[in-house]
């Protein structure tokens, strides 16, 4: 407003004080609550130990890892390392893998992983051609379990650690 019309006095506005002591004393309060549950929460520790994947004797895994090998009915060879993943393909005498084959191929690892102790991160249901993928975590490391049916049938394992891809 303009001064001409008010006075001076009248125009300044009365200073606000922090409302004594209750404010500083509030934040002083705050404070020690924040600092004791930190303390608190550092000193809590976990009995149970490290955490490690369960193994099942009656299942076989691809070796140098902690991923069950596809069930023996499908007939796969032994897997091969390429470009940092297990490359699985049906052997000769193996018998032609339908869609429904696939479904049940898929099945059995979201049942035999969780078993396990993985964790499912995310998942491909079979699509129309038979085509899956699943991507499961335990603690830091990772696999990638993905069923291709073109050009022909073949079964990728990826492990992240020591693949950098993942």
């Amino acid at each position: 407003m303009d001064p001409v019309l008010i006075g001076r006095r009248n125009l300044r506005a009365h200073p606000r004080g922090w409302g004594g002591a209750s404010v500083p004393l509030a934040l002083a309060s705050l404070l020690a609550i924040v600092i004791a549950l930190g303390a608190a929460q550092g000193s809590v520790h976990d009995p149970s130990g490290p955490v490690a994947l369960r193994t099942n004797p009656a299942v076989t895994y691809i070796s140098g890892t902690q991923v069950p090998s596809p069930p023996a009915s499908f007939a796969f060879r032994a897997p091969s390392l390429r470009q940092g993943a297990y490359v699985m393909r049906p052997g000769k005498s193996a018998p032609t893998i339908t869609l429904s084959a696939a479904g049940s191929l898929y099945a059995s690892y979201l049942s035999s992983m969780a078993g396990a102790g993985w964790t499912l991160v995310a998942q491909q249901v079979p699509s129309p051609s038979g085509e899956w993928t699943l991507n499961w975590r335990f603690q830091a490391q990772t696999a990638v379990v993905q069923f291709f049916m073109t050009p022909k049938p073949r079964l990728d394992v990826t492990i992240c650690p020591p693949n950098p891809y993942c």
